[in-house]
């Protein structure tokens, strides 16, 4: 025996080494097939229906576009299905990474929900990215890839599929007669020749040119860094604040009843006089919002109402002397509370050609790029108003007459966060 070990020494060794080659062979398969197996990985998403659509959403962020595929196939099979990508959804508030054709990285927060299809890269729309406390726009159509929390519109033939019973994948393949390995997630595929392993323009032999940038050698002219787009402006501009004229002007008087015009109301539609209301003391008025022509424009109406509007509180007739002639005249002067100024109290009479009660109108104009010019009044009273302008929103948040400044809040649906800004304007 030990002689026979002796004459077969060499073909033992090789015997053992290829045994071992063998199982190790065996053991590396194992491991694939179970890690083939393992499609937890794959079945990680949500079907979604908004209105009559349903699409795809993963649970990772992924990269497709549309003209790409997506692969899926039954959870007992092997064989996989490919399916072309027609249109696709980004979805508002994610982070998002996009890589431009010129090889820029650009991270940030998409701002919009935005819906791309198959001609997306002849689109004239920009992403709008928020970095920080900015907002970007970027050109779809310079747009190589887009890496975000993505919904895939699923194809009316594939409706009515088992998605519970399915796995899919979004790496793309060659063909489908590939290996499976070309689907597993994170497993390296090559396509091609890398484009950056050669930063250069020049084959082997050929003499590069050298450039020195920042203190480095590349054979590549230095970039100029392209400025980051513009934020929006504002968009408002305060062009005057002024004294606003009360609405009521003390017209005359029958005994100790008060007349008043109505400045805000013709006394017909094309009438150059103003109507006439007969207001009695101690009561309350609002305006009459279904008046006809050559009616009154102020009604009774009861305390309590949240309509009301005015109260004559006091009226007097007095004789007074003229400043100029120096002889007396008969003057009508009545306290009048006015429920929407606050319920102040000021006097109004005859000799008064306008009243004014505390009141400020402040003319502003909208103007921004792309957009027509518009002009619009404020009151002093309309604080908390809202003015919708070209989708944006403009909210009066604050008007302070003692430290002469309005404050306006800018709210713009492609932004985040809102935009403040504060008008001032000279004491009145």
């Amino acid at each position: 025996m030990k002689s026979w070990f002796s004459d077969n020494y060499e073909k033992v060794i090789l015997l053992s080494a290829f045994s071992l080659i063998i199982l190790q062979i065996f053991i590396s398969s194992g491991d694939s097939f179970i890690k083939r197996s393992n499609t937890t990985q794959y079945s990680q998403f949500k079907i979604i229906k908004v209105r009559d659509e349903t699409f795809i959403e993963p649970s990772k962020s992924t990269s497709v576009l549309p003209g790409d595929s997506i692969y899926y196939k039954n959870l007992d099979s092997s064989e996989w299905s490919e399916e072309k990508i027609k249109n696709i959804q980004l979805i508002k508030r994610q982070k998002i990474v996009l890589t431009t054709s010129d090889n820029r990285e650009i991270e940030g927060t998409l701002v919009g929900d935005i819906s791309l299809d198959e001609n997306w890269n002849n689109s004239a729309e920009s992403l709008s990215i928020r970095q920080q406390r900015d907002t970007i726009f970027i050109p779809i159509k310079k747009l190589d890839k887009i890496t975000t929390q993505q919904r895939i519109k699923i194809a009316e033939s594939l409706k009515n599929l088992d998605w519970n019973n399915q796995e899919i994948s979004f790496f793309q393949r060659l063909n489908l007669q590939s290996s499976i390995d070309e689907l597993l997630p994170g497993k390296p595929k090559w396509t091609g020749s890398n484009r950056d392993s050669n930063s250069t323009k020049y084959d082997l032999f050929t003499p590069p040119i050298i450039y020195l940038d920042d203190g480095k050698l590349t054979t590549r002219l230095p970039e100029k860094e392209k400025p980051q787009e513009l934020k929006e402006p504002f968009g408002l501009k305060l062009v005057s604040a002024k004294k606003a004229p009360y609405f009521l002007k003390l017209a005359s008087w029958v005994g100790n009843v008060p007349y008043f015009e109505d400045k805000k109301s013709k006394f017909f539609e094309d009438s150059t006089k103003f109507t006439r209301n007969r207001l009695e003391v101690g009561k309350f008025y609002k305006r009459d919002l279904n008046r006809k022509s050559g009616q009154p424009s102020l009604i009774e109406c009861n305390e309590s109402d949240p309509d009301r509007l005015v109260q004559v509180e006091h009226f007097v007739v007095q004789q007074l002397k003229n400043a100029k002639t120096g002889g007396l005249r008969i003057v009508g002067r009545s306290l009048i509370r006015d429920y929407i100024l606050g319920g102040q109290a000021f006097e109004i009479n005859s000799m008064m050609e306008e009243v004014f009660a505390g009141d400020y109108t402040f003319i502003f104009t909208f103007n921004l790029p792309g957009h027509d010019e518009q002009s619009f009044e404020l009151s002093s009273k309309d604080q908390g108003r809202v003015i919708s302008l070209s989708g944006r929103s403009y909210e009066v948040v604050e008007i302070d007459l003692k430290s002469n400044h309005l404050t306006i809040v800018k709210k713009d649906p492609r932004v985040l966060e809102d935009t403040e800004k504060i008008f001032k304007f000279t004491g009145l």
